[in-house]
């Protein structure tokens, strides 16, 4: 993973806990980032770290990285028709045209939801 201070997503630390850089300019020639990493209760702590994201000169599971960017959710609605329903996965995937984004298991009543 790599970090960058400036990235739009947030950071993490290696073992995954959250962090927040409230400081980038720190007059301190070693180590100008403060960030508060949030604990496993919720608390966050007050930690300071290398410009490029180290703890320190080694490795170390407090090490910054770039948080994950958030996938694209997709919302739709889906009419269910009896004539095109598919009473098994394999009948879906053989029924399935080249733009399918999912294939899901219903079970519900008819009208239900209407």
């Amino acid at each position: 993973m790599s970090f960058d201070v400036d990235w739009p997503h947030g950071h993490v630390t290696e073992d995954g806990h959250k962090a927040r850089v409230v400081c980038s300019d720190r007059k301190n020639d070693t180590r100008p980032l403060i960030v508060l990493v949030t604990g496993l209760g919720g608390d966050e702590r007050v930690e300071t770290y290398r410009a490029d994201g180290r703890y320190y000169d080694g490795l170390h599971h407090n090490n910054l990285h770039n948080a994950p960017a958030p996938k694209p959710r997709i919302k739709g609605w889906v009419n269910i028709y009896a004539k095109n329903t598919s009473d098994n996965r394999e009948q879906a995937d053989l029924r399935a045209g080249s733009t399918r984004r999912a294939c899901i298991c219903i079970d519900i009543e008819e009208g239900e939801g209407l």
